[in-house]
């Protein structure tokens, strides 16, 4: 991966489809088939907004029907972790149960599984899950990819607030605010 490159990239993109588009070749280049960013709340149910996800619909609809989002070991470890982390070293030692989840992800492709938290402004979490890698990542490798996250996910946020700040005045108001100033 080369970090230098995808943040020069990143950097100098103001298109949200874009700026999505490098990311998700990113995490192909990395081997990943599956991934999703998307802001995680404090109850540890994803919130679908400013969503970027690669997921199978169908593994979604059965995440959530099983409940999974309430038991999974991956979304706990965002209330505290900080670093990027392998899915099966969270789930080693879970009951059953729990270990349930990994097994059932494993049936949809989802194998090879990292969460990398990323935090942000106003107490934020965000986070990013990509899985259906052929191999494990190395933990050098996971801690590049976490920093390329950082990246994205800043000049995500610069670009939303962008959107969402800007005012767009009809023809009548900007031939008046012309006229007063």
């Amino acid at each position: 991966m080369e970090l230098y490159r995808f943040s020069e990239k990143v950097q100098l993109t103001d298109a949200l489809s874009d700026l999505d588009s490098h990311f998700t070749q990113l995490l192909s280049d990395c081997g990943y088939k599956y991934f999703t960013y998307a802001q995680i709340n404090s109850y540890g149910a994803t919130l679908y907004r400013n969503v970027v996800n690669t997921v199978p619909s169908e593994w979604l609809g059965y995440y959530f029907e099983q409940g999974y989002h309430l038991i999974d070991p991956v979304i706990e470890y965002l209330a505290s972790g900080v670093t990027a982390e392998r899915w099966d070293r969270l789930f080693l030692g879970a009951p059953p149960e729990v270990e349930k989840c990994l097994l059932d992800a494993e049936k949809f492709g989802l194998i090879n599984g990292i969460i990398i938290p990323i935090r942000g402004g106003s107490q934020e979490t965000y986070s990013l899950s990509a899985s259906g890698r052929s191999g494990r990542m190395s933990f050098e490798d996971m801690c590049e990819l976490q920093a390329a996250c950082m990246v994205f996910h800043d000049r995500r946020r610069t670009l939303l607030n962008a959107d969402s700040s800007s005012v767009r005045l009809t023809k009548k108001q900007t031939e008046y605010l012309t006229k007063v100033a």
